[in-house]
């Protein structure tokens, strides 16, 4: 705004050049009053000095044009100067405007001062709640920094804890063997034991199909400390080819399962309790395993037997398994035999071919 108003100064100083109508007048008097006073110094030097007649021109005729002339500049017309007026006016225009100017730059300024304390006022909102956010960044990060040391701590906790309860299951499981190795210690020496011896009671014999008879005495033992319940057993006489080996044999005893249908008997220690087992064989069954020759007959003979039994002290099933071969003959292992003959149990040897499997 300083430049515009500087820029109209500048165009208002040379519209002075005219000099109006009135300064010629004055000039035309300041003329005349120096040519009275030159007058009067020559007059004064005419009587100091005579000087020669130089010849003057009338003062009437001069003050005569001054006064033609001079009214003919007042009588002229005012719009003669229009330039200067129309610098005047240019120049106020200006002057309008500029003022004009410098108040809406003023309203700019303002506004724009306004707009820069509402961007300061915003700007310190902003900072206040970046500091604000930043702080609860910081908090945050306390908080997750002791969350974290205190998952940390509740980590190795949980270690030392595992660590406790490893040792506590090995304690358990070793106090555990320890009672159970105790526990089959004193069963194993209060536990009752049952087995079993079989004799023949009239020997072999045939009748006219055939077909084989024996009876055989059953004596049921318990050598044990403790009396055992629920006496069960379970035999077996079977026919076998000659040279069959134990492990077969064995396989066969394993195989007989725990007679069910009836409660068995009870047997204190060191009582006995004795039965007769009548065993029948059919002729068929015999020739499938045997070898004739003339009335002669040659096959192997076994009886097989399973005790099962429990005890007080014990909710298992326990049992007890053996075997026999029946012999006659000069070979103890297998059996010689004539049909329709008796051979009394003098004649038979019974030979124990698998010791006691107990459990």
């Amino acid at each position: 705004m300083k430049p515009l108003v500087l820029l109209a100064i500048l165009l208002a100083v040379p519209s002075k050049g005219p000099v109006p109508t009135p300064a010629k007048a004055g000039q035309a008097k300041q003329e005349q009053t120096r040519g009275a006073q030159e007058q009067t110094k020559t007059d004064d030097q005419s009587a100091k000095k005579p000087v020669p007649a130089v010849p003057q021109s009338s003062p009437e005729i001069t003050v005569g044009y001054e006064q033609r002339f001079g009214n003919q500049d007042k009588n002229s017309s005012p719009w003669r100067d229009w330039p200067a007026w129309a610098v005047a006016v240019f120049t106020l225009g200006l002057l309008i405007v500029a003022v004009l100017q410098w108040i809406a730059m003023h309203g700019q300024r303002k506004l724009m001062s306004d707009q820069l304390d509402s961007m300061k006022t915003t700007g310190d909102d902003t900072h206040a709640l970046a500091v604000a956010a930043k702080e609860q960044a910081m908090a945050s990060k306390e908080t997750a920094m002791a969350a974290n040391h205190t998952a940390t701590a509740a980590m190795h906790q949980a270690e030392a804890m595992l660590v406790q309860a490893k040792a506590l299951i090995m304690s358990a499981e070793a106090a555990r063997e320890s009672a159970e190795t105790t526990r089959r210690m004193l069963e194993a020496y209060e536990r009752p034991w049952v087995t079993a011896t079989i004799t023949s009671k009239d020997g072999l014999s045939f009748d006219a199909n055939g077909n084989l008879h024996a009876t055989f005495d059953y004596t049921v033992v318990n050598i044990g400390k403790s009396a055992a319940t629920d006496i069960r057993a379970e035999s077996q006489a079977r026919a076998v080819p000659n040279g069959t080996s134990k492990n077969e044999l064995k396989s066969i005893l394993c195989a007989i399962e725990n007679p069910s249908g009836f409660v068995g008997f009870t047997l204190f220690p060191p009582d006995r309790h004795s039965m007769l087992w009548p065993v029948e064989m059919s002729r068929d069954e015999i020739s499938e395993v045997s070898f004739e020759a003339g009335d002669h007959i040659y096959f192997t003979m076994v009886i097989l037997v399973a005790i099962f039994y429990r005890f007080p002290t014990s909710d298992s099933w326990h049992e007890t398994r053996f075997g026999y071969v029946v012999g006659r003959g000069w070979l103890k292992d297998r059996l010689t035999v004539r049909r329709n003959f008796v051979h009394p149990p003098s004649e038979l040897e019974m030979v124990r071919i698998m010791g006691d499997i107990a459990t």
